[in-house]
């Protein structure tokens, strides 16, 4: 029941009462509670409720949008690679060997440069021409450092991709 001073009946119900005759609980207290303090909790429980899923609607459109959560350089790279079709990938593979120091290496040699293996940072190791680490030139690679790569992960001829040696 609402009343005119914009209060409402609120009927708390104590089980331990009970009515012989019907054998129903009794109302044992009847209070008003104001109907615009009750209204404006609610109010601010459903907006704390929306904002919170506004959040994590907006981080997850994002996150299929541009990766997945926190990625490095290197990481949102190699998302952005794998998201291109197969000749927009190669394409970009080719330009970013053009820019890459691996035929600089002591360790590079003709059958790696016959076979056009290059960017190993990202292509992984060498498909059979290196086979011995002679140095090792990924710390000072300008498309390295561009990648903040290179410096605890490297020689990426022999042991694997940046991706490999970080485990994923």
């Amino acid at each position: 029941m609402v009343y005119s001073d914009n209060s409402f009946l609120i009927n708390y119900i104590s089980f331990d009462q009970v009515n012989n005759i019907t054998k129903k609980p009794v109302i044992s207290c009847k209070c008003k509670i104001k109907l615009i303090s009750y209204i404006y909790f609610l109010n601010i429980q459903l907006a704390i409720f929306l904002k919170i899923v506004y959040d994590m609607m907006f981080i997850l459109i994002n996150s299929e949008k541009k990766g997945v959560g926190n990625m490095d350089k290197f990481e949102q790279l190699i998302y952005d690679i794998n998201e291109m079709s197969e000749s927009e990938r190669s394409n970009t593979i080719e330009s970013y060997k053009g820019s890459c120091v691996c035929a600089t290496c002591a360790t590079f040699n003709e059958c790696a440069a016959g076979a056009n293996e290059k960017l190993f940072c990202v292509t992984g190791k060498s498909m059979g021409c290196i086979t011995e680490l002679k140095g090792c030139e990924c710390p000072v690679c300008t498309l390295a450092q561009s990648l903040d790569i290179g410096v605890i992960n490297n020689s990426y001829s022999l042991l694997g991709s940046e991706m490999e040696q970080r485990g994923n």
